[in-house]
């Protein structure tokens, strides 16, 4: 191809280069190397030069490298350019985006065709840490001749990694950006601050009130509602999904509905305290390890590996999976006989105008009578969060107060590799452990700020405080969360949410205050 005798238009030579550039395993892209623009203004010229040898394209192709790099401006006033494309140009300002530790100066990056010495010799590109040194040195050198004004911003975060700025920055000023933002915005209200005095303002955070009867969304509504209104209208009344988020393997909302299906299958086949007691260690952990394997291909639906990564992940989370339940069914072998009254079922419920599906985990029924409602959960759970004065999960309530039978205990049962248990509440007649040990706690129990005298009084709060809630999505009640938590920290709807700016946290106010005095000043 590359015959001293051979005639080709430049184009054809072009086409040439890059495949044997492909062959040597080089990597030309298109949106940052300059060699591209040269190929074009050669090509450009194919009437003038017409057909020519491989040693007049690479003779022009040298002449294109030696002038000028001209960057393809357009008349817009703002340009995104790499790096290269960046140099030898004029501009009023230059922001330099991504100047994180990884990325200026570049990673070593040897060509597996040419050796290592021949490379750091010749001081090829990407050969060495020093030569790439040498040269993000020069191009901020050159940056900062080309422009009065020159900023440099980094990530502190890519794809949950913390990132450190390059150390080509240390000479430039700090700011931050977050406390910018809130000086700005800080300075916007305070200068507003003055004309709303002489408004009157209206607040309603009302939407249009939604329609009686069937509503989706199940105990999540009664949980959006009771940690922010608005999130519960942008999921169930507008219909935003959150994204879920990629990450390799199983996360933690699919191992959860992973355990939910093995312990289904389980006590659908033991069904008893009294069977449970029959079955030897290894026994239960066979019919475990069957069942976790059995329902792995539907949890591992969609999720694109390898088979041989895929066989290693399920040996991996099967061990983990049945390490994990059997460390809970070890906690009930030690509790009072009971029966496994109902599994994954489903109840229809009437709250005020509406009716929702939900669906219980678990139901036991003890030997003397009393039921208790269980909530598997895979992540660490608090009483505190079933108060109802500052309610947070509201599932173990909905299936108390709206059972069609009588409840007499509600319990979470987590599941963690750290500690598989059991907490929850319950009447004074429950008995829960054989050895009198008891995991849920009766009434009054204010030592975790239940106030109720006894089951009946946190039932009656139960049912006030689910019904406010009803009554609140009934009216449209959309506000968003009166103050920020940690549910506002990982919520995935913030860019639709000026929670922030229209309810400004406290350093903000102290911010405000001292931009006022200033300008009070002036």
């Amino acid at each position: 191809e590359w015959r001293e005798s051979a005639r080709k238009t430049p184009a054809k030579w072009s086409e040439s280069l890059l495949k044997w550039a492909a062959r040597l395993g080089m990597d030309l892209d298109p949106v940052d190397r300059p060699l591209f623009q040269w190929m074009t203004q050669i090509s450009q010229l194919a009437l003038i030069y017409g057909d020519m040898t491989s040693d007049r394209y690479v003779l022009l192709l040298q002449q294109e490298a030696n002038g000028p790099i001209s960057p393809p401006l357009t008349g817009a006033g703002i340009h995104f350019l790499s790096l290269a494309e960046l140099l030898g140009g004029s501009f009023d300002a230059i922001w330099i985006l991504g100047a994180v530790t990884s990325a200026w100066p570049a990673a070593v990056q040897r060509n597996p065709f040419i050796p290592v010495a021949l490379a750091r010799d010749k001081g090829l590109p990407r050969s060495s840490a020093e030569r790439e040194l040498v040269y993000a040195k020069w191009q901020k050198s050159l940056i900062l001749s080309m422009a009065p004004e020159v900023v440099v911003s980094y990530p502190e975060n890519i794809d949950l990694e913390a990132q450190l700025p390059s150390p080509l920055t240390v000479d430039w000023q700090a700011w931050s950006f977050e406390a910018g933002h809130r000086r700005q915005t800080a300075a916007c209200q305070a200068r507003e601050g003055a004309l709303l005095d002489k408004w009157e303002v209206l607040e309603d955070h009302r939407v249009i009130p939604p329609e009686p009867g069937q509503h989706s969304g199940g105990t999540a509504l009664f949980t959006d509602m009771a940690q922010c209104p608005f999130r519960a209208f942008l999921r169930h009344r507008v219909g935003l999904q959150e994204p879920d988020k990629q990450m390799w393997g199983v996360d933690a909302k699919r191992r959860g509905i992973w355990y939910h299906a093995i312990l289904e299958g389980f006590w659908a086949k033991v069904g008893n305290h009294a069977r449970l007691t029959i079955l030897s260690p290894t026994e239960r952990r066979d019919l475990l390890r069957e069942l976790a394997k059995k329902t792995w291909p539907s949890v591992m639906a969609n999720i694109n590996l390898k088979k041989n990564i895929l066989l290693a992940l399920e040996a991996v989370e099967v061990a983990l999976a049945v390490d994990i339940l059997d460390a809970l069914l070890m906690v009930d072998l030690a509790r009072t006989p009971f029966e496994v009254e109902a599994v994954e079922a489903s109840r229809t419920i009437q709250v005020g105008q509406f009716r929702f599906r939900i669906k219980l985990d678990r139901i036991d029924q003890l030997a003397s009578g009393e039921r208790i409602v269980i909530d598997y959960k895979t992540g660490e759970k608090q009483l505190t969060h079933l108060r109802p004065e500052g309610l947070k999960e509201p599932q173990l309530p909905v299936y108390a107060v709206f059972s069609d039978t009588q409840i007499d205990a509600v319990a979470f049962a987590v599941m963690s590799l750290k500690s598989s248990r059991y907490l929850g509440l319950r009447d004074d007649a429950v008995r829960f452990y054989a050895d009198g040990k008891e995991p849920l706690q009766a009434l009054p129990y204010r030592r975790s700020g239940f106030d109720q005298n006894d089951w009946p009084d946190l039932l009656d709060a139960w049912r006030r405080r689910l019904f406010q809630l009803a009554k609140q999505y009934e009216e449209g009640d959309s506000r968003a969360a009166g103050k920020v938590t940690d549910l506002c920290q990982y919520c995935q709807f913030q860019p639709v949410c000026r929670r922030d700016i229209l309810e400004p946290l406290p350093e903000d106010d102290v911010l405000r205050k001292e931009i006022i005095a200033s300008e009070d000043e002036v």
